[in-house]
């Protein structure tokens, strides 16, 4: 049998530290993000291209440039909310240092 009687000591509920290990802002990592999320943003480019040719919605002109602007703008929201929320990037992922 398994012995239990050391949960007993434990707490049942953590609530979690924020900045724990402190916050520190590093530019080559920075660098490395803002490179990330501008190779997104032309993906959600494409992507929103694509799908306006398979459709037969025009590619040029003020339609589809403001399809694309908020194309690139949700995808981006998203983004941040995940980074928000979840702690994690939807198309990037960031490991912090202890």
């Amino acid at each position: 049998m398994m012995d239990f009687s050391s949960l007993k000591l434990t707490s049942h509920i953590n609530v979690p530290i924020s900045f724990k290990y402190g916050l520190r802002f590093d530019i080559g990592t920075i660098i490395g993000l803002g490179l990330i999320c501008l190779v997104t943003a032309v993906e959600a480019f494409g992507d929103i291209t694509a799908n306006s040719l398979i459709s037969g919605e025009p590619v040029e002109g003020e339609r589809f440039m403001k399809r694309a602007q908020g194309g690139i703008l949700a995808d981006g929201f998203n983004s941040l909310l995940a980074a928000a929320i979840i702690d994690s990037l939807d198309n990037c992922e960031i490991k912090l240092r202890d």
